[in-house]
């Protein structure tokens, strides 16, 4: 595969990677101009070499922490003879870092899923919204809406593409519907996922996935009902309980609140 096949494939697929080049060398230098490679954000070597050995382990290393400052930069490597005293080359490579923007799936486009929407869009989030009418998910009700899938859930939500930048969002018109929605992504890799519910609904819908051989662990990551307890009950006002939750989810934050909805 092509290397930059073999990028756009990986960008698909993971949050974060990294694009590798060696851009110049002097002394004695294993590397050769123009060499590449990808890494991902452990440091596994997903395609290509730019030079093997300890200058690869350092480049990865350094490449690893660009990453997570999403910081692209040329850095240089120096090359130590036997002894590790002299420096007889060095390696400047230039490290491009892709990071993936944070997602939101809205599986529903009625009033609390467009208010959800709404704030994910001032947030820079990539929204993609699901929905079985065609009268609610339209250009013109998400104009900023990445993408918009619409059809029966039934169908729709088997091919749902979801990364673990992926934060679900379920708030769909019928109580069957979200729990075939939440059937269908609470086995996934997803960063965050809720459910619009009141306790009651909340309590069933999760017995009916215990039943059905969904594990405990699983089933203790679903935020139902959704939502911080911060008070309101206006579809802008759960749309910011849930843009709170899904932020503080992200940024590792939900021991800070007591969140007494989820003692079913």
């Amino acid at each position: 595969m092509n290397i930059y096949h073999k990028l756009l494939f990986e960008y698909e697929e993971k949050t974060e990677i990294a694009l590798l080049t060696v851009t110049a060398v002097t002394g004695s230098n294993p590397a050769q101009v123009g060499k590449m490679m990808i890494i991902d954000k452990e440091g596994k070597v997903l395609e290509g070499t730019i030079a093997g050995g300890s200058i690869e382990e350092q480049a990865k290393k350094e490449a690893v922490a660009l990453m997570e400052m999403g910081e692209s930069k040329t850095i240089r490597i120096d090359i130590q003879d036997e002894f590790g005293n002299e420096c007889i080359g060095t390696v400047d490579i230039f490290v491009q870092v892709f990071v993936q923007k944070d997602e939101i799936i809205i599986i529903g486009a009625g009033n609390v899923g467009h208010s959800v929407y709404r704030i994910a869009e001032m947030l820079d989030y990539d929204i993609i919204i699901v929905d079985d009418r065609p009268d609610y998910a339209t250009k013109e009700r998400f104009p900023k809406a990445k993408s918009m899938i619409i059809g029966e859930f039934e169908v729709i939500l088997k091919d749902l593409k979801i990364h673990e930048n992926s934060n679900i969002v379920i708030s769909t018109h019928a109580h069957e519907y979200d729990e075939l929605a939440l059937l269908s992504v609470v086995n996934s890799n997803a960063k965050y996922i809720g459910m619009l519910s009141n306790r009651r609904k909340a309590k069933l819908i999760l017995e009916n996935l215990e039943k059905k051989g969904i594990s405990n662990e699983k089933i203790e990551k679903v935020y139902a009902p959704i939502g911080l307890s911060i008070g309101g009950t206006k579809p802008e006002e759960i749309g910011v309980s849930i843009m709170a939750e899904v932020l503080a989810v992200k940024h590792d934050k939900m021991f800070n609140f007591k969140n007494e909805k989820r003692n079913l």
